[in-house]
């Protein structure tokens, strides 16, 4: 005598679940953005592999630790105090945005433009925080250049407009 489970159905559900994880954990990993998952109180529960090169961090190295704590803060004590704070307001349901000086580990400063965006519950409780980063240095960069640029361009245009002056006068 025995007893029979077809189990089929689960199985199919499973591998679904699978192929999902895989292409959500692609979609992750590959994205050029810094991204990870803090819990509400800021502990780092996951992070993409493009913040982690960028920090020269291995996945064991950050995960469980407070966010604040991390190489992508451990720079500065004053922004490790911001990032507690915004944090902190992040957890009440507060979306965070700001730009933040990062040093990679070859020393070199990078522009982050950085958000905290809480993700809630149905009943409105935060129970995520994505922490996500774009390094925008070189459009900061870009930006410098014009503004030299055109302040160049207005001395130029000032010493014209005074040797005409000056050429009138003579």
């Amino acid at each position: 005598c025995g007893i029979a489970t077809d189990i089929t159905e689960r199985k199919k559900m499973e591998e679904s679940l699978r192929e999902s994880e895989r292409k959500v954990r692609a979609i992750f990993d590959l994205s050029f953005e810094f991204i990870g998952l803090l819990a509400p109180d800021g502990i780092l529960l996951d992070v993409n592999k493009t913040a982690l090169d960028f920090a020269g961090a291995q996945l064991s190295d950050v995960v469980g630790k407070p966010f604040w704590e991390t190489p992508w803060w451990s720079h500065s004590p004053e922004m490790q105090a911001l990032i507690r704070t915004a944090i902190e307001n992040a957890a009440k349901g507060t979306l965070i945005r700001a730009e933040a000086l990062h040093p990679a580990p070859d020393g070199s400063l990078h522009s982050i433009d950085f958000t905290l965006r809480p993700v809630t519950d149905d009943t409105g409780k935060v129970i995520l925080i994505i922490p996500e980063g774009r390094d925008i240095s070189e459009r900061k960069q870009a930006e410098l250049e014009q503004l030299h640029l055109q302040s160049q361009l207005a001395q130029a245009q000032r010493m014209e407009s005074v040797g005409r002056l000056a050429g009138g006068v003579a």
